[in-house]
């Protein structure tokens, strides 16, 4: 019985192994296993995680020289960030994906923020909660000496308004909160700022962002995209860590279903 015990206990290792091997944004799937099943009249098919750039980036050589060899030193990390060599080789990838593999993604997309897009289109539109300035207790900080080391704490936040929009014809994919609207135009939540966010979309080589003129190209592309009537939507870049799902996505679906 002790035997079986630890057999289990190794097997469990291997497949914690696995899962850190095969999965890109921290979660695991079965990638031999082919599994399909109905959600009402939704098909859900469970495929192979793509690597993204940071999980590509980490198998280059240099990436590992630089792991192996180089990174113990504090100088030679130093001027790693100031190269900012992932920067460099995301471009690569995207100057790559642009011109060679995808024609979709050669396309320079507007970006819109989901207000401003309501507007400009006179989408239909709901509140539900109104903006809204909540004071926040200042939390103590032990020893009482390193209260300047974290952020700075702020004694009230402005939360905007919260809304639901009903957009026709829209694409959604999975790993982003991004949307593509029926004219090709992307739309972002209203709080994303271009000029400093850098998002986890770009990290992963789903989206690259010309900063300067705000605009993305869509380096993704599902030649078969699965067709719903209606559905309503609470994907997001980061849902897949526990922490971002429970206090950014639940939020969402607890307060858009208790909307009558």
């Amino acid at each position: 019985m002790q035997l079986l015990k630890v057999a289990e206990r190794e097997f469990e290792i291997a497949l914690d192994d696995a899962a850190l091997d095969s999965a890109d944004f921290g979660v695991w799937w079965p990638i031999e296993r082919k599994h399909t099943e109905r959600s009402r009249n939704i098909r859900v098919r469970r495929l192979a995680v793509r690597k993204g750039l940071v999980s590509k980036f980490k198998q280059i050589p240099f990436a590992q020289f630089y792991r192996d060899h180089l990174k113990k030193y504090a100088g030679v990390r130093w001027l790693a960030r100031r190269l900012n060599w992932f920067k460099v080789y995301s471009s690569y990838v995207n100057l790559l994906t642009a011109v060679l593999y995808s024609k979709h993604a050669r396309e320079w997309r507007k970006v819109l923020a989901l207000a401003d897009f309501v507007k400009k289109k006179g989408v239909a539109s709901c509140d539900l909660v109104d903006a809204e300035q909540i004071e926040i207790p200042q939390p103590m900080v032990y020893p009482s000496g390193a209260r300047e080391y974290p952020a700075s704490f702020l004694d009230q936040y402005s939360f905007p308004r919260l809304f639901v929009a009903t957009i026709n014809d829209a694409k959604v994919y999975g790993g982003t909160n991004l949307i593509l609207a029926d004219d090709g135009m992307v739309i972002c939540h209203d709080l994303y700022d271009f000029a400093h966010d850098y998002t986890a979309e770009e990290l992963h080589g789903l989206t690259f962002h010309d900063h300067d003129n705000k605009h993305i190209r869509w380096l993704s592309y599902d030649e078969a995209p699965e067709v719903v009537p209606i559905c309503a939507t609470f994907v997001d870049a980061c849902a897949v860590n526990y922490a971002h799902w429970l206090t950014e996505v639940l939020p969402r679906i607890a307060l858009f279903c208790s909307d009558r």
